[in-house]
């Protein structure tokens, strides 16, 4: 920016440096790298990722490189069309050379004997829908999977009880159950009947259901059912963590069963739901999830409401992880009897816009850890930003920002570790001291102590104007608007949800008058 001629001299800016102070010891639990796309329903359509969807992730824990991932897949097209629609899939994924997963259908329509040949399908006992998979693996190399699905869902409306998809979604009233299934392979899978006392064979097969009553049918309700599940193996037992939505709320149930491999099944009793306000189990007689778990007014919520849970061994002090989505990064919890769990802390991310508070709201959707045989924590979860194998660089950004959910996401794979959080420091300069009133610039650089380069925010304070702007790979450019002549000091803040420290810096900025702008000469 030209000065002229009215400045005299140039003001050298001194920045302050604050920088926080570690304590030793300070490891915590940070992403330290990965964010890549690794599960693309059609990859077909990478340049845009936009026809298709893949979420719930669901990888088998303590596999050599986590092998064998499921999750919620599906791709658009026109599902009403088909004699007997059917909506989302469970798909297993292998791991390739490539570190890229290929998918195939795993749970599907005919996994259901009762949806398909011949017979007229009464439309009560009609699955839409499948989600949720969860999925254990035993010594002998079978699986075990709990997973939900929709049941009165001939519209495929799962769930919803407005408008219409395939048909009018209030009639029937369509709502989601819990069902268990065994595979020999990963691949095909035989759905267990616990011949549940009820003439509706989808919910004589369902392992845990609870049918809405006529207050939850009434208009306006949410009725969901149980909506969504995440096991795991512990102290005999499998544990199931339930998202149970009723009417006006959405619950976070624990449920468990006797676990026992050498059976069948794997599980060998029926199963248990968790009263928190009653500290004790309570049986779930022929899998109908008792009604007091409908009565928001009885405490049985477990708290905070974690999305997964895994068993891990890198935390000596603590059994199991929990995770909470928020926004656009995870919280994490810790447990070690499944019950009660820490206060929540931010899982911290050294890869830019890959859970680290600074992509889209909903770019961090059902996160979940595990532990490879080498004791490795790999994170799991599905967005829509970024697939850098394809030439879609990660920027914060939803890649199909005017489709609807979940249109465009995929799985993402990273590298959880315990790492220090390490000090920062953070200078600012302006591009012009003194600088003409108007649009003034800032080059900001951050610097940490152990010589990565930071990822985060900083945030500019002068003259009751705040401006935030991102900071990768250590550096930005900020600009604030002064208008008025006079000296002021400009304020910066660089904070971080990776593993880096909050540092400040000040600078004094001189703000002139500019000069109108140069008039043309005239030619006679």
């Amino acid at each position: 920016m030209p000065y002229h001629g009215l400045v005299r001299r140039l003001l050298i800016v001194t920045s302050v440096l604050l920088t926080v102070a570690l304590t030793a010891g300070a490891d915590e639990l940070v992403i330290t790298r990965g964010g890549r796309r690794i599960i693309d329903p059609d990859p077909t359509t990478a340049a845009t990722n936009c026809n298709g969807w893949s979420y719930d992730p669901a990888p088998v824990a303590f596999e050599n490189d986590i092998s064998n991932v499921y999750s919620t897949s599906g791709i658009l097209r026109n599902h009403c069309g088909d004699q007997f629609p059917f909506g989302d899939e469970i798909w297993s994924g292998r791991r390739g050379a490539n570190g890229v997963f290929t998918v195939q259908p795993a749970i599907t329509r005919t996994t259901f004997r009762w949806m398909f040949g011949d017979v007229p399908i009464d439309p009560e006992t009609y699955i839409g829908r499948v989600a949720s998979p969860s999925v254990i693996r035993t010594g002998d190399g079978r699986y075990f999977m709990a997973f939900v699905a929709s049941v009165s869902d001939p519209s495929l409306c799962g769930g919803a009880h407005t408008g219409q998809v395939c048909g009018l979604c209030l009639d029937p009233f369509s709502y989601y159950v819990m069902y268990w299934a065994m595979s020999t392979d990963g691949v095909t899978w035989h759905l267990y009947d616990p011949a549940n006392p009820v003439s509706n064979v989808a919910l004589e097969s369902s392992l845990l259901y609870r049918p809405p009553n006529s207050n939850d049918r009434l208009p306006g309700s949410a009725y969901g059912g149980v909506t969504r599940v995440r096991i795991i193996v512990a102290d005999s037992y499998v544990w199931f963590l339930t998202q149970f939505r009723t009417a006006n709320a959405i619950r976070t149930l624990m449920l468990r069963a006797p676990y026992d491999p050498s059976t069948q099944w794997g599980i060998t009793g029926p199963l248990q739901a968790w009263r928190g306000d009653q500290s004790q189990w309570q049986s779930v007689n022929n899998s109908v999830l008792p009604d007091e778990f409908d009565d928001t007014a009885i405490a049985a919520d477990l708290y905070p409401p974690i999305v997964s849970m895994a068993d891990i061994t890198q935390i000596q002090s603590e059994r199991f992880i929990g995770l909470i989505p928020s926004e656009s990064h995870i919280d994490y919890v810790l447990s070690n009897d499944l019950l009660s769990w820490t206060p929540p802390k931010p899982l911290r991310s050294a890869v830019a816009y890959f859970a680290d508070d600074r992509s889209y709201t909903g770019s961090v959707v059902d996160p979940v850890i595990v532990e490879d045989a080498s004791n490795t924590m790999h994170l799991f979860m599905a967005s829509a930003d970024g697939d850098p194998d394809h030439g879609l660089r990660a920027d914060g950004v939803n890649d199909c920002p005017q489709s609807s959910f979940p249109v465009g996401l995929g799985i993402y794979e990273g590298i959880v570790e315990l790492a220090p959080v390490v000090s920062t420091s953070l200078t600012l300069t302006p591009h012009a001291n003194p600088s003409a009133a108007g649009g003034i610039a800032f080059d900001v650089r951050v610097t940490a102590a152990n010589g990565t380069l930071p990822n985060g925010r900083v945030r500019l304070d002068t003259a009751n104007i705040s401006t935030i702007i991102d900071v990768n790979n250590g550096s930005a450019t900020a600009s604030t608007f002064l208008t008025n002549p006079g000296t002021y000091t400009v304020h910066a803040t660089f904070t971080s949800l990776g593993p880096w420290a909050t540092s400040s810096a000040d600078a004094q900025i001189t703000v002139v008058p500019a000069l109108p702008p140069k008039r043309r000469a005239v030619r006679h």
